[in-house]
């Protein structure tokens, strides 16, 4: 992945970020058994659906997907608690998208309730396989946002 701006590097990594952020929010809802067709969270089908149209827009931004690391899928690898770990330090980019639609199909979301071609992007970056069993940092938000990445590379980001 790379953007066609001052600082692509980090621009990328923040995506990868927002990402992390998204599977970390529906890991929680999971958890809390909400991740359903009849949840409580009546906006699930929407947020997953603005989350998977907005990553298919980045070109228009300058972002451009890196296509052999995108369908490797590493940093947002489905693993079980002993072995996550080995997964922290690998890099991010849009791979969150294959789980988010995992997620989508657990929740029984239905596309005509999410925003213009919903139905396809789930289609797209569906990897036939179910999640496992939810585990609290599943995701491993807290080893990826760590204070490195909190004082050196997040105020590259902001915009003044």
């Amino acid at each position: 992945m790379s953007a066609a701006n001052e600082d692509g590097e980090h621009v990328c990594e923040c995506y990868g970020m927002i990402g992390c952020a998204i599977l970390s929010a529906l890991n929680a809802i999971d958890i809390a058994g909400e991740l359903k067709a009849d949840s409580k969270f009546k906006d699930l089908t929407l947020v997953i659906s603005y989350f998977l149209a907005w990553s298919e827009d980045l070109e228009s931004y300058g972002v451009e997907e890196d296509e052999d690391q995108d369908k490797e899928g590493e940093w947002y690898e489905d693993v079980d608690p002993e072995e996550a770990e080995k997964t922290t330090g690998k890099n991010g980019g849009f791979d969150w998208r294959k789980q988010l639609v995992s997620y989508a199909k657990k929740a029984k979301v239905d596309p005509a309730k999410g925003v213009h071609d919903t139905a396809k992007l789930l289609k797209k970056y569906d990897m036939d396989e179910d999640l496992k069993t939810p585990w609290l940092g599943r995701w491993r938000w807290d080893a990826r946002v760590s204070l490195n990445f909190l004082t050196t590379k997040a105020p590259k980001l902001m915009i003044s």
